[in-house]
C-alpha cells in the first residue's frame, strides 16, 4: 500500500500547505554547489545574501 494511502490526512496537510507558487518574490537558497530552496528578500538579507 502506497505511504499516501496509509496516511491520507498528513498528505491533505502536506498539499494545502506545499501551495506556494515558486520563485515569485523569493530568491534561490544555495548550500555548498546545490540549491537548497527559496527564500524571501527579507530572510534572505538576514541570511547576508
Amino acid at each position: 500500500m502506497p505511504d499516501a494511502m496509509r496516511h491520507p490526512d498528513l498528505m491533505r496537510h502536506v498539499e494545502a500547505c506545499n501551495n506556494a507558487v515558486l520563485p515569485g518574490r523569493r530568491a534561490p537558497l544555495w548550500l555548498e554547489h546545490g540549491q537548497i530552496g527559496w527564500v524571501r528578500p527579507d530572510a534572505a538579507a538576514v541570511l547576508g545574501g
